[in-house]
């Protein structure tokens, strides 16, 4: 039974659609200094996800921002959140709400990247600028710190899911951005998303979801961007346990939440 406040999609092309948007999700990495390991979850092309533990890039980790986390891009791994062995955690935070879904933000990284950093367009869309937040849900000392194995199951008492506000600008202002249509609106030209926001959040709980923006708005205030609208909603994705997508339950869902490095 579908939950209160949730509409079921039922339509066979549209959760397809939602199936190849989700693929489209850049990765997320967690830098392990004890391992000297990026842990990167991401959502494969194939549409298969997985917890893979790489070696930070041959060149160093080209840190750009602050609070605590950095962000940079590989071209193997996505657009990915790493730690410095001397930044300070705590800086930023939040709380993030998708459907049946709850994070509490553990690590917030605030950015603004251009088309240099990316290489290519965000989701190829060919809009070089965004800025926006990125926060991860779990024990982040842990994730820091632990003498994981290959064994991805561990990884799930520690990391509970991330979530990303971004907005296709340059540099911010206090002011509302519409939220995008994921499943209607990245194929658009590269300038008549200037000025659109999107978010999307993945929970690594109760069986796992994807949430895609379908409609809403990004509030800007200051270090924070607040959510307010509605999701496509994923749910019941089976992370990693070899169930497939089609046993998914499909609908949409609100969502609201802040985060910040304030």
């Amino acid at each position: 039974m579908t939950p209160a406040g949730q509409d079921r999609i039922t339509d066979a092309d549209m959760q397809q659609r939602l199936r190849e948007k989700a693929a489209q999700l850049p990765g997320v990495g967690v830098y392990n200094r004890r391992m000297n390991k990026v842990i990167v979850f991401k959502q494969n092309v194939d549409g298969s996800r997985s917890f893979n533990f790489v070696d930070p890039p041959t060149n160093g980790i080209n840190f750009a921002s602050s609070n605590g986390g950095e962000w940079t891009w590989s071209e193997s791994q996505g657009l990915m959140i790493l730690t410095e062995p001397s930044a300070g955690l705590g800086a930023g935070g939040g709380t993030v709400v998708a459907g049946n879904t709850s994070l509490d933000i553990d690590l917030a990284v605030c950015f603004s990247m251009g088309e240099d950093a990316l290489g290519e367009g965000l989701f190829d869309t060919g809009v070089g600028d965004v800025a926006g937040v990125i926060g991860i849900a779990g024990d982040f000392e842990a994730l820091m710190n632990g003498d994981f194995s290959e064994d991805e199951d561990d990884i799930f008492d520690y990391f509970h899911g991330f979530a990303y506000y971004l907005v296709y600008a340059d540099d911010l202002s206090n002011t509302g951005y519409e939220v995008l249509n994921w499943a209607e609106d990245l194929n658009q030209d590269p300038e008549d998303l200037d000025g659109f926001g999107f978010s999307f959040v993945v929970s690594f709980q109760n069986e796992g979801a994807i949430y895609i923006s379908s409609e809403g708005t990004l509030n800007v205030n200051g270090g924070s961007i607040g959510f307010n609208g509605n999701y496509y909603a994923i749910e019941g994705v089976g992370f990693f346990d070899d169930e497939e997508d089609d046993d998914a339950d499909y609908s949409v869902v609100s969502g609201f939440g802040s985060m910040g490095c304030d």
